[in-house]
């Protein structure tokens, strides 16, 4: 399944399209494929994904996006405060990094800062999840939801940001 950390904090994402029991070697190329752009070693799995995607769209959400179903779009959940839009991600090297330092659970992660606009709302926003999808606006694809460890109450006039390592996804 997909697992992840924002911030330090204990994630969840969508169930894994591959078994479990799957090699280091399996896990990192699919990895590398999906956050990299790198081509694949294998042909049968070239179909599950949307190898023209250039960039990932970083999302904020209030609630679990996946509360009702695992095959949400993006807009499930997601802020909408004065400020606010998604960030682009490239998918490639310069944007995300792997970590195969333990090989029973390798991972990607941010290399930059990601940082949203600035809540001009005029009120406070509760933030709860970070969502990755592939649309810049409306309905999209979300393909990871994030659980934070706790709510992040974003006030007026200030902006939500993950650090530079601090958005970890890795499969199991």
């Amino acid at each position: 399944s997909w697992r992840g950390r924002v911030k330090g904090c204990s994630v969840l994402g969508m169930a894994s399209p591959t078994p479990n029991a799957a090699t280091y070697a399996w896990r990192l190329a699919q990895l590398r494929m999906e956050f990299l752009n790198d081509t694949p070693p294998w042909e049968d799995i070239t179909a599950t994904y949307d190898f023209g995607l250039a960039s990932w769209q970083i999302s904020l959400h209030t609630a679990n996006p996946y509360a009702v179903s695992e095959v949400s779009d993006q807009t499930t959940s997601e802020t909408s405060y004065t400020g606010y839009g998604r960030v682009a991600v490239a998918r490639n090297s310069t944007e995300w990094a792997y970590n195969n330092s333990d090989p029973a659970n390798p991972f990607i992660y941010n290399v930059n800062a990601i940082v949203f606009g600035q809540n001009t709302s005029g009120s406070t926003v509760n933030i709860t999840h970070v969502g990755i999808g592939t649309a810049a606006s409306s309905t999209g694809y979300l393909a990871f939801a994030m659980q934070l460890e706790s709510t992040i109450a974003l006030l007026d006039d200030t902006q939500f940001a993950i650090a530079a390592g601090a958005l970890k996804i890795w499969r199991r």
